[in-house]
């Protein structure tokens, strides 16, 4: 069904006995409008006409495996919305870790980036970009979900501290590409890089998360040398100051660097200005 409408739309005839299992929306860097991988057949929206676009809005989004639930939205083409937002710094992020990531955890960075593009383009409010984290994560596993949130956090970005990790075991005798993609597979399994603050979050419900990831940090002795608290808007920067308050209280000496982007709060915690609370 879906190829008989890609046929109308793109003004193309598929071959009667061609395999085509799935057909994914996505945008890559190519001139042609269609690539043809196995049984899998991915549709380039940058290389469509507006015409075109409009058109493939019409077709039911249940038939495509959409990266993102890129056109899954009535009122306007999400496909415009990336084709504007996903820019040259995306390409970069791409590009820098290509040959780095496994091919699963690029396919994540790539999904989540054409999200952060809708995310800047667009009002969608937290509860839309909580679906579209947890389609990621259906695609391409449960991590994948923390994977996206440092994403569109800007962790992979030239100075977002995913590549700082990467540099410095680069440096070291015993690098290894593999063992980069190990570490990290670590650090986002057990969520030691960021603590995501959510408005409904509780002042308490954040302080005991933070000690506990802080703990886990000290057994584990990750390549990382910080944990991160972020919030955005000020309900969550009120939570965030009453955790560090609390933090304060039970560890003298506790060193941390605060600093805010927008409307984003950023705490960096350094976790060897703590005494031991692995006990």
């Amino acid at each position: 069904m879906v190829l008989e409408a890609l046929e109308k739309i793109l003004d193309i005839n598929f071959r009667p006995n061609i395999d085509i299992r799935n057909v994914s929306l996505i945008n890559y860097e190519s001139r042609d409008k269609l690539q043809k991988e196995g049984d899998s057949l991915k549709i380039n929206i940058s290389e469509l006409s507006e015409k075109e676009r409009r058109e493939l809005l019409n077709v039911p989004p249940e038939q495509f495996e959409i990266q993102g639930r890129v056109l899954d939205e009535k009122e306007e083409s999400d496909a415009n919305a990336i084709e504007q937002g996903y820019d040259e710094s995306a390409d970069e992020i791409i590009d820098y870790f290509d040959g780095i990531l496994s091919e699963n955890y690029l396919s994540i960075v790539d999904a989540s980036l054409y999200l952060r593009a809708l995310i800047n383009q667009k009002d969608i409010d937290r509860d839309e970009i909580h679906e579209r984290k947890k389609d990621i994560a259906k695609k391409y596993g449960t991590d994948a979900f923390y994977l996206s949130s440092l994403v569109t956090a800007g962790y992979f970005d030239p100075d977002g501290g995913v590549r700082d990790i990467y540099v410095g075991m680069e440096l070291n005798d015993q690098y290894d590409r593999y063992k980069f993609q190990e570490r990290l597979e670590e650090l986002v399994g057990k969520k030691l890089l960021c603590i995501f603050v959510e408005n409904d979050d509780t002042i308490h419900d954040v302080t005991q998360e933070t000690i506990q990831r802080l703990a886990l940090y000290q057994r584990k002795e990750p390549v990382n040398e910080w944990l991160d608290m972020r919030g955005i808007g000020d309900q969550c920067e009120e939570i965030i100051d009453g955790a560090l308050t609390n933090l304060e209280e039970e560890y003298i000496g506790i060193d941390y660097d605060q600093w805010s982007d927008g409307d984003n709060l950023y705490v960096r915690i350094h976790p060897h200005s703590l005494p031991d609370i692995t006990s």
